[in-house]
């Protein structure tokens, strides 16, 4: 039972992400100058930022993920490691948006992180602090 409850409480906080990272139809008619609300067009879906991969810290308090964005212009995936706060929703970034970070999983004791950055093709095991 608590197993199921941990993957509903990671899946809520990973669709609560999405939800809070996503343009609004009407964030998406306001940027085209308009006051309508539209429909979501192409260019629109290529600006959502997807939460991937969500790791519940030890102690409950955080969800460490990886959040993937799409450039058009380069033609590639850039993603990057966040955490949020279960309690009080707080996003924090812990590599660059334009980067490609990935697979983030927490120590046993919640105090440090650990995920592959990749940089020119070459992939690397980065450990940092989970206060960023």
């Amino acid at each position: 039972m608590k197993k199921l409850l941990t993957g509903l409480t990671i899946a809520a906080a990973a669709a609560a992400a999405f939800m809070l990272l996503s343009p609004s139809p009407a964030e998406a008619a306001e940027s085209k100058g308009s006051s309508q609300p539209s429909l979501y067009t192409f260019n629109d879906f290529m600006k959502v930022k997807w939460i991937k991969e969500p790791v519940l810290s030890p102690n409950g308090k955080k969800i460490l993920f990886t959040m993937e964005k799409k450039n058009l212009e380069e033609n590639k995936a850039m993603s990057s490691i966040c955490s949020v706060s279960t309690e009080t929703k707080e996003i924090t970034s812990f590599t660059p948006e334009n980067g490609r970070a990935y697979s983030a999983k927490w120590s046993p004791d919640g105090k440090k992180i650990a995920f592959i950055k990749s940089e020119d093709g070459d992939a690397q095991l980065w450990i940092m602090t989970s206060t960023g």
